[in-house]
């Protein structure tokens, strides 16, 4: 099995955990359910603070994150929404090894130049 047939194989599952009950997360991860989800409902309502994690994701790399604002990456390894299975689907199937693909960079360059001349043009109307 090459490694992109590997990865939708794992974000396959990943989907589908994801769109799962409780129990299926809990049968997925068991350590990282509990601990997450006893972080998230009993201590942070509590201690008001975050905790940081070192979590490794479904393609391998190391990532270091914040429960309770990471903890779908936490118990699962990827981002659980439908649409970010789905796009991470498209990814590995559509792009090419060694392609740079730039994302929120190149929208936050493109809106920092085009906003002024946006509303230069909104003041004309």
């Amino acid at each position: 099995m090459n490694d992109r047939t590997h990865l939708l194989a794992k974000i396959t599952k990943i989907a589908e955990v994801a769109s799962g009950s409780h129990v299926m997360r809990l049968l997925f991860k068991p350590y990282q359910y509990i601990t997450g989800i006893f972080f998230s409902k009993l201590i942070f309502p509590i201690i008001q603070k975050k905790w940081e994690v070192n979590v490794c994701t479904f393609f391998g790399a190391e990532m270091n994150l914040a429960l309770p604002a990471g903890l779908d990456i936490y118990i699962l390894g990827a981002k659980s929404h439908h649409s970010e299975c789905k796009l991470a689907m498209f990814m590995i199937k559509n792009l090419e090894e060694k392609i740079l693909f730039l994302t929120s960079a190149l929208i936050l360059v493109t809106s920092v130049y085009w906003l002024p001349v946006l509303s230069d043009q909104m003041e004309k109307w």
